[in-house]
């Protein structure tokens, strides 16, 4: 495999051109996860002989949070990510032969923003699935974490106990199974496990940050928004661009505290602005028999008790 270099801004000067694609080799049974870590070691011993690195204007870590990796002919990104890292290289068409394509953006101004997903029952799915998985929306990646919640309570009861779950092993996968059950902290949970990432839930009310994944054996981390029945995903991203694609989702640990005080921050604005659903008092109507509810007990309760109501707006 030879790595090929592109730099959009490459510290004010151009790379040294004697220095040719490097060539990597990996055994055959590589995951992808193994394949990416060499190119980016290529990467840094490229910046090694520039000189960059020993200047100190990039650290190993952020040259990791802003590469993008492509194979192929034209380049594609790789669809990279903690659900794909362990596949086979050669699932996604990496041979011996490959050329990978590592790009590494120019050094910008980054701010935090929210980035909204849709309000389907499945949020907290989909906001995982941005932050996880490529920034994608696609539902059927939400409904793919759904399915990995029951399949590790299914295939590890003895760990995913009624203590953890609120509820019997069994009975908490009958209803998860609803496309209509809406995620919670618990799912969080178990998705932290399974990804070996860390979630920061900020309750826009509390301004409590809430951790999902054990922080000390996490390297990564993400954080989520939540306004006490909608969760969003926070990301970092250039202040002169709106393209998603640059958004960085996951940061390491080293980056936590920084990360996690501009996630409340924004949540703090929330809160000024009282942008958020106080659960124990907010009014509900059913939408499909139009009766009157308060709080999200009573929700649940009408939910249970009359099957197919389940949407709900406040007034």
């Amino acid at each position: 495999m030879r790595v090929k270099y592109r730099f959009e801004v490459p510290f004010g000067r151009k790379p040294n051109p004697t220095i040719r694609p490097k060539t990597v080799s990996f055994e055959e049974d590589a995951t992808l996860g193994e394949v990416v870590e060499l190119a980016i070691d290529a990467l840094v011993s490229h910046l090694n002989q520039l000189g960059d690195l020993a200047r100190g204007e990039w650290s190993p870590e952020q040259i990791k949070s802003r590469i993008s990796v492509k194979a192929g002919f034209p380049p594609r990104e790789l669809n990279y990510s903690p659900l794909t890292r362990n596949d086979l290289a050669s699932k996604h068409g990496i041979t011996k032969n490959a050329l990978l394509q590592v790009s590494l953006n120019e050094k910008k101004e980054f701010k935090f923003v929210q980035r909204v997903v849709p309000a389907d029952n499945s949020c907290l799915f989909m906001t995982v699935a941005y932050l996880a998985m490529e920034r994608t929306r696609d539902p059927k990646v939400g409904n793919r974490l759904r399915e990995i919640c029951i399949d590790q309570v299914l295939s590890n009861s003895s760990k995913w106990t009624e203590a953890i779950l609120g509820v019997p092993p069994d009975e908490y996968v009958k209803k998860l199974a609803d496309s209509s059950t809406w995620g919670s902290y618990v799912e969080l949970v178990i998705l932290a496990d399974y990804l070996g990432i860390e979630f920061v839930a900020i309750d826009v009310q509390s301004l409590q940050p809430l951790s999902a994944g054990n922080p000390e054996e996490s390297e990564n981390i993400a954080f989520l928004l939540f306004d006490g029945i909608h969760y969003d995903a926070f990301a970092r991203s250039p202040v002169d661009s709106t393209d998603e694609s640059q958004d960085q989702t996951v940061f390491s640990r080293d980056e936590r505290g920084d990360a996690l005080k501009q996630c409340v921050a924004i949540a703090a604005s929330k809160n000024k602005h009282r942008q958020f659903t106080d659960v124990k008092r907010f009014k509900l109507r059913c939408l499909t028999c139009d009766k009157g509810l308060k709080g999200q007990e009573e929700a649940v309760s009408h939910a249970n008790s009359n099957p197919g109501h389940i949407n709900f707006g406040e007034y």
